[in-house]
């Protein structure tokens, strides 16, 4: 009897660490399809409504243009501690998708804005923007998609490159809705 019961237990011990390699390998494989936020801000396929603006540095700035394949544009604040975060994974994610435009667009004074360009080693264009209500978001960081013509391909709230990844994935499916 207790050769029997070692055994059922033995098994049992076997079957839950079976279960649980099961449903972290499940787990693992998940993959975001959508970016939060996506629900909220300008709907896809409106105009974007800034179509050039001057950078902190007094530049000219074009947000969207036709030889990009997408233009994608950071709403950020300097006060805002995860937009600290995601910068280094936005600018890092521009570097290594040279075929899109990148830009922010920064809530704060002009020398905050200034400071958090050199102390982050941001050379994308930045403007710095009053607001964010025109755009119809107050969430921040916040991405846009657009298109060359300055529609809203993708947008959604990013925390991590993969969200910024999974946007980018979205803008490209939804270009080609446009194109077709």
């Amino acid at each position: 009897m207790t050769n029997l019961f070692i055994l059922s237990y033995v098994i049992l011990w076997g079957v839950v660490f079976l279960l649980v390699y099961t449903l972290i390998s499940v787990m693992k494989k998940q993959v975001v399809k959508e970016v939060a936020g996506s629900d909220i801000g300008l709907d896809i396929g409106t105009k974007f409504p800034i179509e050039k603006a001057l950078t902190i540095d007094n530049k000219d700035m074009t947000i969207f243009q036709a030889k990009s394949e997408a233009s994608i544009v950071l709403l950020a604040s300097v006060w805002c501690e995860m937009c600290k975060n995601v910068l280094p994974l936005f600018l890092s994610v521009a570097k290594q998708n040279p075929q899109y435009q990148f830009s922010v667009m920064m809530l704060g004074s002009v020398e905050d804005i200034r400071q958090c360009v050199l102390d982050f080693g941001i050379s994308l264009p930045v403007k710095q923007a009053d607001k964010f209500e025109d755009l119809q978001t107050s969430l921040i960081p916040f991405v846009y998609a657009l298109d060359g013509d300055g529609h809203v391909l993708a947008k959604g709230i990013i925390n991590t490159e993969e969200h910024l990844q999974v946007l980018l994935t979205i803008a490209k499916k939804t270009k080609r809705k446009y194109v077709a």
